[in-house]
């Protein structure tokens, strides 16, 4: 099966690499929507998606996504439908937007590192103190010039503390890895579930890029209604 055959190479990525591994995964219709509209819910993969993502997470000693997912989804981020450990969360808030009644800080046995500008982190106010008294973990990177955090250097940050690192997105932080030559650099892998239907909604790339990058399909099959792509640059 293709599901199992695509977390064996994984594994074996990340045990016989010396450095960090990183995974870009995402969900998305046949039209490349991965959700409706920005900052609304949209449920896409089928249950067989749904729980290779779990078993995708629990191979990876870290999980990352962008505060705007948090605060809209609100994920627990763990593999409570799996077997295997939960990976560290890693949350990318320049400004501290993340939802204090989050469930990754009130509920997941680990609380989230999350990653914000050093100015933000320099200021010692309410909402910082709240942040860390839920067991959170701040950690200061440098922002590109919209002010959000920069996804290359925050990836340089984490790589220095994990071995393995998947990323599920959302649109913003995919968009900002795939149009990134260094940050595609350090991708190993991209890992999508496709659902078979349209949407017409919010893409996953933001902008286009500059020429079109084929990447190398490493494997592809069904995975009960949805289709499952591994690639490789």
């Amino acid at each position: 099966m293709c599901d199992e055959s695509i977390l064996s190479v994984v594994t074996e990525a990340i045990n016989q690499r010396a450095g960090c591994v990183f995974t870009l995964t995402y969900a998305q219709t046949i039209d490349g929507s991965i959700a409706s509209e920005r900052g609304k819910q949209t449920s896409i993969s089928c249950p067989e998606a749904f729980e290779f993502t779990h078993k995708l997470r629990a191979i990876h000693e870290a999980l990352m996504i962008g505060v705007g997912t948090l605060n809209t989804d609100n994920p627990s981020l763990t593999t409570r439908l799996v077997e295997g450990n939960s990976p560290q969360a890693i949350i990318l808030d320049s400004n501290l937007r993340i939802n204090l009644q989050s469930k990754v800080l009130t509920s997941c046995p680990n609380r989230p590192i999350v990653i914000c500008s050093h100015e933000r982190a320099s200021r010692n106010d309410d909402r910082m103190k709240e942040l860390i008294q839920t067991g959170a973990q701040v950690w200061p990177c440098d922002v590109n010039e919209f002010g959000q955090v920069d996804i290359f250097e925050a990836m340089q940050l984490v790589e220095k503390h994990f071995k393995s690192v998947m990323i599920e997105g959302g649109a913003g932080i995919i968009s900002a890895i795939l149009t990134s030559e260094n940050c595609v650099d350090k991708i190993s892998r991209t890992i999508l579930t496709i659902a078979p239907g349209f949407l017409g909604g919010l893409n996953a790339l933001q902008k286009p890029l500059t020429s079109l990058k084929k990447w190398k399909i490493e494997n592809c099959g069904v995975l009960g209604q949805d289709i499952l792509v591994s690639m490789t640059t």
